[in-house]
């Protein structure tokens, strides 16, 4: 959400909505899955990179 304030200079608030508040879970496992997953993806990046 996006919070407008009548100030000179002008600035905004935001806020996550409350379906938004509800991403950083699914996040945060992503992250793991990526992390736990970085060596197969350097290999897969040397093979790419070796053949082409």
């Amino acid at each position: 959400m996006r919070y407008a304030c009548p100030e000179i200079p002008s600035r905004a608030e935001y806020e996550l909505t409350e379906l938004g508040r509800t991403l950083p879970t699914p996040l945060r496992t992503l992250g793991r899955w990526a992390q736990e997953r970085i060596p197969e993806v350097l290999a897969a990046r040397g093979t790419y990179d070796s053949l082409h």
